[in-house]
């Protein structure tokens, strides 16, 4: 048996300081609740770090939906504009009205390919901001998210660019 030696108690001593509180390593922190039950608070947004296995799945979603967005961008701006475009393996804007004299021309073909790329990189850019968000999500929302970003971003677009051109008069 061996003998510990024991803490002398001062009674004049003051009281403990209180415990600091837990590393920020920590992904959960408990609570109390006011009548007793334990809750789980999130940890804050800005201490969030991911690893590589964490973000190549939000790398493929993002390959997944700028790719769908790349290759139906000319068909949506004909679903939306009536222009005339038709797909890219179909001569694309070869049937665009701007091709036609006196005819109300689309605002996202008129001004020629390098302006109808900033519609285009706003809708990669929301579906970027989707696939990347830091916060956990499943990977099935998180790719018809980023998905559904393509019509959605598009429609405000091309509502701004049709309504700033006069194109639907």
């Amino acid at each position: 048996m061996s003998a510990q030696p024991q803490k002398a108690t001062n009674p004049d001593a003051k009281a403990a300081p209180p415990t600091p509180p837990p590393p920020e390593g920590l992904r959960f922190q408990r609570q109390r609740h006011w009548w007793g039950r334990r809750f789980r608070l999130p940890r804050p947004l800005a201490g969030a770090s991911f690893s590589r296995s964490q973000s190549w799945p939000n790398a493929l979603i993002f390959a997944v939906a700028a790719t769908l967005a790349s290759l139906f961008f000319i068909n949506f701006c004909a679903a939306v504009f009536r222009c005339g475009c038709v797909s890219l393996w179909n001569s694309a804007d070869g049937h665009c009205n701007i091709h036609m004299a006196g005819a109300s021309h689309c605002p996202w073909c008129m001004y020629g390919h390098v302006a109808s790329a900033v519609p285009w990189a706003f809708i990669v850019a929301a579906q970027a901001a989707i696939s990347f968000w830091p916060r956990p999500m499943r990977t099935g929302l998180r790719l018809v998210s980023a998905m559904a970003a393509f019509p959605v971003a598009g429609a405000l677009l091309a509502a701004a660019y049709g309504l700033s051109s006069g194109y639907w008069k």
